[in-house]
């Protein structure tokens, strides 16, 4: 039985129901740095790799990255970076990338991003259509961040509102209401 605690034995602020506090990053706690793939999914052509890295000083920032291999065809290519801002996750806003899988035929998009550590899953929300929901992933990593990336949706989709919960699903941060959220995805191409 004493074997069975020690091995699942959590610091306490993960013990509690979804984590510590919502949105929880401590800034005084000098982070780990390094640069971390976090998950794969996709197939073929549209295969993607999500990567975060810490910088650990104020001059680096934390950044999220999703790639994909197949358009790979020199640095630069093929890749979508975008800072994270812990200030926004920390006022419980979550930022989300959109890409457009234009090489595809049918085109498909992805919704993707970093989120919180305790952060369990992510619902999101589509115009006219049952909502679809998805799990985090990248949490066995040392990272503070774990991430999320849709399921392929359809060219014109349109998603209305994406929410992070974390395990007793409580809101922890959710997708700013702005003009960039309400394109249909594959509107505006990358």
């Amino acid at each position: 039985m004493v074997r069975r605690i020690v091995e699942t034995a959590r610091p306490v602020t993960n013990a509690l129901p979804g984590g510590g506090a919502p949105g929880l990053v401590d800034q005084g706690v000098p982070p780990v740095k390094g640069r971390w793939l976090l998950g794969t999914g996709g197939s073929g052509q549209g295969a993607w790799q999500a990567y975060v890295r810490q910088g650990g000083s104020e001059e680096i920032e934390d950044g999220f990255e999703l790639h994909f291999p197949s358009r790979k065809t020199r640095p630069g290519v093929g890749v979508h970076a975008e800072d994270i801002e812990p200030g926004i996750l920390l006022a419980g806003q979550l930022g989300v990338l959109r890409d457009c899988l234009s090489w595809l035929s049918p085109q498909l998009g992805l919704l993707s991003g970093a989120v919180p550590e305790n952060v369990t899953s992510l619902r999101i929300s589509l115009a006219g259509r049952p909502a679809i929901t998805v799990q985090a992933f990248g949490h066995d990593q040392p990272s503070r961040w774990a991430a999320f990336v849709s399921p392929p949706l359809a060219r014109g989709t349109s998603v209305t509102r994406v929410v992070a919960l974390d395990a007793s699903g409580r809101t922890v941060a959710e997708s700013e209401r702005d003009e960039h959220l309400s394109h249909p995805v594959c509107h505006v191409f990358r």
